[in-house]
């Protein structure tokens, strides 16, 4: 008599952790121990972590029911029937089998199963082992979904938070203080326009040595390209968490805004989805066609210089004529070299002598301390506003205690006196980042205009690009043609800077070599400052 063959099967879900019925290894210990016992003939050892919920998904279950059918066993070793399936469908696979004497035993460490018991029975196990999967599922989406509504995140925390736990079934999402200001950097670069996403992962990792958080036996990795687009592309860091569709608000402190967060969809792509790029061009990106209002894209042309033998690479800007309900006629390819030709042009519209930059950051210096007084009494008449608001508090206060008006009236004199109160608090913590921001934006501005063109005609495509934004808004391609739409600042240095030239042009031949000239200019300089600093040279808000 032939002896019965069997597979030893052992499983354990990795959607459930380890704490489960017995390990992995503590299984097949007293599955080995049960065939010894019973004196049975074991072919092969099998194990896997996989869930049984679904059908399908367990490889290693289905290579061994082949190879029953195939005829290589006869019988299961398991630990209960659960571990072989949890799901209709694998269920009655086995279910049909056993029937069919495909399956001549089934052996787990409390009964027997054979072809000839009654199939109601088993039927009733496999059942109750399904609805148990179907029960626990519903009972986390509920569960989950109760965190959600509670503003509590019910997962791991992604980069630049960590999971803070408070007990067993609570715990909430604080900041981590090791990355959560490299990761807002990284966000502040790729709201730049001037970055993608693997330029800036390869800053994180390369210059800061930003890496995952260990977790467990996994320890600290670097990021990788895949991670960068999904943090990007992940509505957690504005605060927002989704699940099944729908938005809620989470109590963690937000990395970005919205309009932030949408931003950077727009730059990743259309509608959020996001790719990389093939190529890495110095003004992709940037600028948009005039006519249309897509994307201008580029590509590289290689041409053989039969004279020398050498192939040359060269550079065409062009439309992506994207919209399919709408021709763009701007069907020009434009040379690289031609683009920034025209960069250099505006770089040149606001050239100014080296005198002009030396007075005017002088003139700034002395701004500054004049500003810094300004701040003094504005914080001086924002701290007694604060003080002058509590004191009503309190006296009103005493008129509700002493009955001279009701409850109706004191809400309503009180929420009005909290709302002058946040006002002067308010305008006491904004008084000096609004007054250095506007300092340093000027600054920023005769920095840029100083060195702007020298910087361009040195620099890499990066700050080439850099250059390019910040000279100018709604960059757009038309025909060959860039246009630079002017940012607040550019008018008031190329109004200087033209009436320099031609005042300086009727001045020079009056004067001799001996220097004089120099302090003419100077002083004409000085007026032409004078008269645009107050107004066009601030921005039109300061925030």
């Amino acid at each position: 008599m032939t002896k019965e063959k069997f597979f030893i099967y052992a499983r354990k879900s990795t959607d459930r952790g380890d704490n489960q019925i017995e390990s992995l290894p503590d299984q097949i210990k007293f599955l080995k121990r049960i065939a010894q016992e019973k004196g049975l003939q074991v072919v092969d050892i099998i194990q896997e972590a996989k869930s049984a919920k679904e059908p399908f998904i367990r490889p290693l279950f289905t290579t061994m029911i082949n190879r029953i059918q195939k005829g290589e066993a006869s019988g299961i070793i398991c630990w209960k029937l659960d571990r072989l399936a949890r799901n209709p469908v694998d269920g009655g696979t086995i279910s049909w089998m056993l029937q069919e004497g495909t399956i001549k035993r089934i052996v787990t460490f409390e009964k027997e199963y054979h072809p000839e018991d009654n199939v109601l029975m088993m039927s009733v196990e496999m059942g109750m082992a399904n609805q148990y999967s179907k029960d626990l599922r519903t009972n986390i989406l509920r569960s989950a979904l109760s965190k959600f509504e509670r503003g509590e995140y019910p997962s791991r925390a992604p980069i630049g938070y960590i999971n803070v736990r408070e007990s067993k079934k609570s715990a909430h999402v604080e900041n981590d203080p090791d990355r959560f200001v490299l990761v807002r950097k990284m966000w502040e670069m790729m709201l730049t326009g001037n970055y993608n996403p693997q330029q800036i992962c390869d800053i994180a990792n390369r210059d800061w040595g930003l890496t995952t958080k260990p977790r467990g036996k996994y320890s600290a990795k670097p990021l990788s390209h895949s991670l960068i687009y999904k943090t990007f592309s992940n509505i957690f860091y504005t605060g927002y968490m989704e699940y099944h569709g729908t938005q809620y608000k989470a109590t963690h402190e937000p990395m970005v805004t919205l309009e932030e967060f949408d931003c950077v969809q727009k730059f990743l792509g259309a509608k959020g989805k996001t790719r990389a790029k093939t190529r890495d061009f110095a003004y992709t990106g940037a600028v948009q066609c005039e006519v249309c209002g897509c994307a201008i894209t580029a590509e590289t042309k290689a041409k053989d210089i039969k004279s020398t033998g050498q192939i040359k690479e060269y550079t065409y800007y062009h439309c992506t004529h994207k919209k399919r309900d709408f021709y763009c006629s701007d069907r020009k390819n434009t040379p690289e070299t031609e683009i920034e030709k025209q960069i250099i042009e505006r770089l040149g519209e606001t050239k100014l002598p080296d005198e002009f930059f030396d007075f005017a950051r002088n003139k700034l210096k002395r701004s500054n301390e004049e500003e810094f007084g300004e701040k003094e009494i504005i914080t001086k008449s924002a701290q007694d506003e604060v003080l002058k608001c509590d004191e009503k508090l309190k006296r009103l206060l005493d008129s509700k205690i002493e009955g001279f008006i009701d409850s109706d009236e004191y809400v309503a004199r009180k929420n009005e006196i909290n709302r002058e109160k946040a006002l002067a608090v308010e305008r006491l913590e904004t008084a000096e980042k609004k007054i250095n921001n506007c300092t340093e934006v000027i600054e920023k501005a005769v920095d840029f205009v100083a060195y702007a063109k020298i910087n361009f005609l040195k620099g890499d495509k990066q700050l080439r690009r850099e250059i390019l934004i910040t000279l100018g808004k709604n960059l757009t391609l038309k025909n060959g043609i860039l246009s630079v739409g002017d940012r607040f600042w550019r008018e008031p240095f190329a109004e200087i800077a033209k009436s320099y030239q031609q005042k300086n042009a009727r001045l020079e031949p009056a004067f001799s070599r001996s220097g004089s000239c120099k302090s003419v200019i100077s002083e004409d300089i000085k007026s032409l400052w004078w008269t645009r600093q107050e107004s066009n040279l601030r921005p039109p808000q300061c925030k």
